[in-house]
């Protein structure tokens, strides 16, 4: 983080400025005054962003105001802007064809404005008074309601971040929470730094990330100032655990950054020995950490505000607006070609990592909550997060490769604040504690063919009695370096240790009198670059022998970024405000104007990616905009001599610069061009370039020079200009087949699709290649589209098949007839489950054997024996079938054997061994032999032939008769615990006609029970007469069952039966109690399944159409299924 000066403008006649607001969304600058004084001003915007001239675009002066102009805001979503004056004058200002002017104007004329917020979607504005009052009014200027608090002086109003609550700040120093309708909900409690002090300010960041139930937000929105100059941070308006910060000054305002993530303190400082120097700017992150402090010139420091990017600031400082540029220390690295950086998503409480191949301009994305820092070294880069599980006090580290891959991971105790690394060592650094963890790269775990690699981490305690102490007392580590076999850890006082890797064991210690902000190493480890707080560069030499760390007579200011290069240890690059500056052997090439932050410095070319710009739209990435590669002044020096002087100063020059490698490359390049191959193939020589040379042997054999110089430009990796001189020349076919080679493809269907020789094989080739490109990184929905526009079928299947769109892929399958095609989408839709559509594909492919094997491995049986009908291979399923069937059975697993025989259409093998199950001593309980045999009966029908009678019968045994028999006994049952007697009587007495199949002692022991509730008095002695007779009991059991039946019958006659018998409907005559078959007429009733009464009415019947049993019409309208077999109702019929 860095910020410093970048412009002044001044206020004419003078006049003291009181307050500054910068349109976020619109770019307008709003500042107020003393007398009456109120302009909106506007720089002119660029597309270079802060290297950009700052020139005044609108500068309008807003006539209305008599008194000092006190306050303002804005509102962004309308385009409104609010003023007040010292008078108490309200003022909405609205712009009209390109100039502001007034809406409307308010003036209660009782008191002073003491403050106004417009909620966070700009549709209420709150205005406060001195005297209490309150109004809320809507964006079209109608009040919404209003309240006057007696006794009480108002200081603050801010919405809240939802728009759903009030805080009032009160001068007593009490905040008060009110809703949004007016009404109070309680005081806020805030943490008040000593007895005296009284809230002087509260700031709520209205643009937090989304809230998600159950989850702490971990972002504090809301900012609290007292009059002692301590800013507390809280997470909401009821936080436990503040952050509070000793700011050190007499705080004048604070206003949150756009993003949320900093806030900007301005105000005087306490104490200070330059009375010049007493305004300044302090920034924070919202968890509370110092960033940057700016010294602001001027008397009075009055009002600050945010650029709606978050690069810039405005502040007010008596009659002048100075503007503030902001460097970020945004959450990113480079390593490789790649670019790693964090961003927040709108719609994400996660932070969203995107890694960026700038050389195919690929894209990764991942997301990971709770990130904490991130570094790299050449291959890989290190991410520090906190425990995706929540776990406290524990913390992620995970190691990633050029693709975003997971290389290798570590969980520690301390919370990480910076990361270095160097190989494969990573150091991380918490505020106090040092952990060096050398972790396992993807050829280590390749070498480990599967074996378990154990964890090699050092931790270097901060405790002074540790073995490992890494300092006398309690200081923070404020930066870390690593480099060849060398860690440099450097703390807050200047001290900075030295570490060699990978065994850490100290070996300097060197006293330095600043205190670090950056630190960085050379290539070979010899010279140490630090940037300290106040964006001075200094450099110490470091060289091993020496022991010490010597000042190098080397100074800049206003540096916030330094790179050195990673092939040549005198050369470095720097970022100085908005300036790029290369260093080689301490000599200063020209400067160059860039805002960007450098990525990596090699070959002597400076690469630097612009964050501002991408950090705008992370989703629009492109090379040509968002990357700046500059060549170093060595490079620009060897080809202005190239074109002006011979070949022998050329290589003259080339050694006095130590044969650099790069710049014999670079005279090689030129000479190829310009035809004389001998000193081309004399500088590759010199770089021991072996291929380089046979590519200059090949060149020689082409006649044209613009084509030499295209070949020459592709080899050297500068494809687009290499493409524009074979465009020129008229041979687009040698553009397209050099972006082939390199795999450019969608370069290949641009130049195809507009070159007069458009060839349809090519454009579909590379649409082919494109998309099995975008199918290797995930990009499926691309991939599809140009595999449909290629017309490949097998890497449509792939891409459907990957987004598991498995009806898209069906219809893959009715348009092809590649046998091999057919093989493998089968393979596919049996790796998902989808037997049918499997056996179509492995049977259209002639692999019939094949689809077999699916159905037999997806239990398919059914479908496997049709197949092999078909094929004539009966035998062998039917018998693989019996095969399973007797292991379930063997190992007592019943039920699965019926599932196979189900599958399988053997629906009488399934019902004969349900109907063994339910003769077991396993089944135990009415209900479950209810629930078999109704299942053993529907699977006996469901088998039957045409010319089987409707019930279906295994042996001798009529299965439903079955499921009917412990149907009635559970429904009897049920009705007796419902105290429903007397059906349960009449229910259980159809039980006797089931005798060969339920228990008698059961069915008398329910009659029994049944009529003695309802005193049903010569069943309940008819069944004690049974059961007095039944052998089943023992001689005491009996003797009890007599005596209960001489103290009830000695009492009640056994003649009487409260029983109403149902009656004949042919005949008339009543039904003996019990039975369904007429003893007239020789009519058989059915039974009710739902109350177990007799039927004898034919225009009451409803009749279930799975089971085809009865039921009453007023007895089955409570149920939605057959109480017997359970089919819905809705599929029945009445009759």
């Amino acid at each position: 983080m860095f910020i410093y000066l970048s412009k002044k403008i001044a206020i004419p006649n003078q006049v003291n400025l009181r307050c500054i607001s910068w349109n976020y969304d619109d770019g307008y600058i709003a500042v107020g005054g003393d007398e009456g004084l109120l302009k909106v001003l506007k720089l002119e915007t660029s597309k270079d962003g802060l290297v950009a001239p700052s020139n005044l675009s609108m500068n309008q002066t807003l006539d209305g105001h008599s008194g000092s102009v006190q306050m303002m805001v804005w509102n962004e979503k309308h385009q409104r802007l609010t003023t007040s004056d010292s008078s108490g004058l309200i003022i909405v200002w609205m712009l009209h064809k390109g100039s502001w002017c007034e809406e409307m104007i308010n003036n209660r004329n009782k008191s002073v404005v003491r403050g106004m917020s417009w909620s966070g979607d700009g549709l209420k504005i709150c205005i406060i008074y001195d005297d209490g009052a309150i109004i809320v009014g809507s964006v079209d200027g109608n009040r919404l309601w209003g309240k006057e608090l007696k006794g009480v002086s108002l200081q603050i109003v801010e919405w809240s971040a939802d728009g759903r609550l009030l805080l009032f700040g009160l001068r007593s120093g009490e905040v008060h929470i009110y809703d949004q309708a007016g009404n109070f909900v309680s005081r806020m409690s805030v943490n008040s730094p000593t007895p005296s002090s009284i809230v002087s300010m509260i700031k709520w960041f209205k643009k937090g990330p989304p809230e998600r139930p159950g989850h702490e937000s971990d972002y504090h929105t809301l900012a609290i100032v007292t009059d002692d100059g301590h800013l507390q941070l809280l997470k909401k308006e009821v936080d436990p655990s503040p952050i509070v910060i000793d700011c050190d000054m007499m705080i004048a305002g604070i206003e949150w950054s756009p993003q949320g993530n900093m806030i900007a303190v301005i105000g005087r400082l306490l104490q200070t020995r330059d009375p010049d120097k007493r305004n300044v700017i302090k920034l924070f992150s919202n968890q509370g950490n110092y960033l940057h402090t700016l010294v602001v010139p001027g008397k009075h420091i009055t009002g600050c505000t945010w650029e709606g990017t978050g690069l810039r600031l405005a502040i007010s400082v008596d009659s002048f607006v100075y503007f503030v540029n902001v460097r970020p220390d945004y959450t990113w690295t480079y390593f490789g070609d790649s670019v790693l950086f964090t961003h927040s998503k709108p719609d994400r409480a996660e932070q969203c990592f995107t890694l960026w191949d700038t050389k195919t301009e690929q894209k990764h994305i991942n997301f990971r909550r709770g990130v904490l820092c991130i570094g790299s070294s050449q291959e890989y880069a290190a991410v520090a997060s906190k425990n995706i599980a929540g776990i406290p006090d524990q913390y992620n580290v995970e190691v990633w490769d050029d693709i975003g891959a997971l290389v290798d991971q570590i969980i520690i105790e301390s919370e990480p604040v910076k990361l270095a690394m160097a190989g494969n060592v990573v150091a991380i650094a918490s505020h106090y504690d040092l952990y060096v963890w050398h972790f396992h790269d993807t050829e280590q775990r390749i070498e480990a063919q599967g074996k378990t690699l154990q964890k090699s981490i050092s931790k270097i305690s901060s405790e002074a009695e540790s073995k490992f102490a890494l300092n006398s007392g309690p200081e923070e580590i404020c930066c870390l370096a690593a480099g060849k076999g060398t860690l440099l850890v450097a703390f807050e006082s200047g001290l900075i240790k030295r570490y060699t890797l990978p065994n850490v064991s100290v070996s300097h210690r060197y006293s330095l009198n600043v205190r670090p902000k950056m630190i960085a190493l050379n290539c070979d480890v010899t010279v140490m670059s630090i940037i300290d707080m106040s964006g001075v560069l200094h450099f110490y030499d470091i060289k091993a022998e020496s022991g010490v760390a010597k000042d190098i007579d080397f100074q800049r200011r206003d540096v916030w970024d330094i790179r050195w290069a990673r092939d040549d240890p005198d050369l470095f690059a720097y970022m100085e405000k908005t300036r790029l500056v290369v260093v080689h052997k301490m000599e200063t090439e020209d400067a160059m104007t860039c805002s960007g932050y450098i990525c990596v410095l090699e070959n002597m070319r400076v690469k630097c990616v612009l964050l501002d710009e991408i950090m705008t739209n992370p989703s629009s990435l492109a090379l040509r905009t968002h990357v700046i590669v500059e060549d170093t002044c060595l490079l620009k020096q060897l080809r202005e001599l190239i074109d002006k002087t011979a070949i022998a100063d050329v290589v003259q020059f080339i050694e006095d610069n130590d044969s650099n490698t790069i710049l014999w490359r670079e005279m090689a390049k030129h000479y190829m061009i310009e035809g004389d191959l001998d000193a081309a193939e004399m500088a590759m020589v010199r770089c021991k370039d072996w291929d380089a040379i046979l590519f200059c042997r090949r060149i020689q054999k082409l006649q044209s020079r613009e084509l030499r110089e295209a070949e020459v430009l592709a080899y050297f990796a500068d494809f687009d200009e290499a493409e524009q001189t074979y465009i020129n020349n008229d041979r687009v076919d040698l553009a397209l087949e050099m972006h082939s080679t390199v795999g450019n493809w969608e370069r290949v269907i641009e130049l195809a699709l507009v070159s007069n020789e458009s060839n349809v094989a090519i454009v579909e080739n590379a649409y082919s290649n494109l998309g099995q490109l975008y199918l290797e990184n995930g990009q499926w929905e691309k991939a599809i589209h140009c595999f449909e526009k290629s017309h490949n079928s097998a890497g449509l299947a792939t891409a459907r098949y990957m987004m598991e769109d498995f009806d898209a892929l069906w219809k893959v399958v009715e348009e092809v007839q590649d046998k091999e095609l057919l093989l493998k989408i089968g393979e596919m839709y049996e790796s998902v489950g989808m037997c049918d559509e499997a056996v179509h594909c492995f049977v259209n492919s002639g692999a019939h054997t094949r689809a077999m094997e699916v159905c037999i491995e997806l239990n398919e049986w059914k479908t496997a024996i049709e197949l092999a009908r078909d094929h004539g291979q009966v035998a062998d399923v039917s018998g693989l079938l019996a095969k399973y069937a007797r292991q379930f059975i063997e190992n007592n697993n019943i039920l699965s054997a019926v599932e196979l025989y189900r599958r399988a259409a053997r629906f009488k093998d399934a019902a004969r061994l349900l109907n063994q199950l339910g003769r077991s001593n396993k089944i135990q309980g009415s209900v479950l032999r209810k629930q078999i045999y109704v299942l053993a009966a529907m699977l006996a029908d469901q088998g039957r032939s045409g010319k089987t009678e409707s019930l279906m019968l295994v042996g001798e045994d009529n299965l439903w008769r079955y499921a009917q028999a412990y149907h009635f006994l559970s429904l009897a049952q049920r009705q007796f615990h419902k105290e429903k007697y007397e059906q349960a009587l009449v229910t259980s007495l159809h039980l006797s006609e089931y005798d060969e199949i339920l228990e008698p002692r059961a069915v008398y022991s329910l009659i029994a029970l049944s009529s003695l509730m309802c005193r049903a008095w010569g069943h309940c002695s008819r069944a004690f007469t049974y059961l007095e007779t039944d052998e089943g009991f023992s001689t005491a059991e009996r003797e009890k069952l007599e005596d209960a039946a001489i103290r009830i019958f000695s009492k009640n006659v056994p003649k009487q039966n409260k029983v109403e018998n149902s009656v004949c409907n042919s005949c008339g005559i009543p039904l003996p109690d019990g039975i369904t078959l007429c003893p007239t007429c020789g009519i058989r009733y059915p039974l009710c399944v739902a109350s177990g009464a007799v039927i004898t009415d034919p225009d009451r019947v409803w009749r279930c159409g799975q089971c085809r049993h009865s039921a009453l019409q007023n007895e089955i309208l409570p149920f939605s299924n057959c109480p017997l077999c359970h089919f819905p109702r809705q599929n029945s019929a009445e009759t």
